[in-house]
């Protein structure tokens, strides 16, 4: 009897082993060669970060039917948009592509879920991670609705919220009506000029006013620092470019501030 006993309960255990192993292999799955990144888990998976992890090993992983309290609007519009590799017909061709760190992974996602949404446009399509800019030490780059992030961005000295606040400044910019162009340039002291054989009427710069040294560039930097100043640095950029400070406020919103 104490046999037949220790045989059911031994039958129940393995069942469940059973059931344990399938549900872990059929629920959860990682990349192999690789970091698994946000971007590599289905409509029906979670990104799950690792919490530790032996070197070598990485230990995030896609969880099935499972939210593991991340899914705020932010990490839903961005979990896809992290990439590897190039981004496409990137023009940099010297850039080299790095791979992904899970700590990098989630200090750009904790960076992203600071910065308030208004900022970033539908054609955003993806944040890469490359090793040295052509522009070194620039932290980072844009186009065509690409970011990205080289090395210089994760050292200790560098603010990722600054950082992708400004690189989101020259995306908004590249997708900006002409109509808002126009009405940025008249609030900032940018102004236009005729020059003989030129197709259209050529922008140029104020002489002063500009938030860092850089930012004199064009139109589209001026933008952009003014955009991550206005995140970062309110004060500075108000009494520096008051007009852009307005012209920001008023374009996106009494609620266009870092999110805690």
């Amino acid at each position: 009897m104490h046999v037949y006993y220790a045989f059911v309960l031994l039958y129940k255990f393995l069942g469940l082993l059973i059931i344990f192993f399938i549900s872990q292999n059929s629920f959860s799955r990682q990349v192999s060669g690789r970091p698994t990144l946000p971007s590599d888990c289905h409509g029906t998976e979670h990104w799950v970060r690792g919490h530790s992890k032996s070197k070598g090993i990485w230990t995030a992983f896609c969880r099935a039917n499972q939210d593991s309290g991340e899914s705020t609007e932010a990490y839903k519009f961005w979990a896809p948009r992290l990439h590897e590799g190039n981004p496409l017909n990137w023009p940099n061709r010297t850039e080299t592509v790095a791979i992904w760190t899970e700590l990098e992974l989630e200090k750009v996602l904790s960076a992203l879920e600071q910065i308030p949404l208004q900022l970033w446009t539908s054609q955003i399509r993806g944040i890469y991670r490359l090793h040295r800019s052509k522009d070194f030490p620039n932290p980072g780059s844009s186009g065509d609705g690409f970011i990205a992030l080289y090395d210089a961005a994760f050292m200790e000295k560098n603010n990722l919220v600054r950082i992708l606040s400004h690189e989101g400044g020259h995306e908004f910019y590249s997708h900006m009506s002409n109509e808002e162009k126009s009405t940025y340039r008249l609030a900032t002291g940018w102004g236009l000029r005729d020059e003989p054989g030129a197709r259209d009427m050529v922008v140029y710069k104020r002489k002063s006013g500009y938030v860092r040294r850089g930012c004199e560039k064009d139109m589209a930097e001026d933008l952009a620092c003014n955009i991550e100043f206005f995140l970062l640095n309110p004060d500075k950029l108000k009494t520096e470019v008051p007009g852009a400070y307005v012209w920001i406020r008023n374009r996106f919103g009494d609620n266009f501030k870092l999110r805690k």
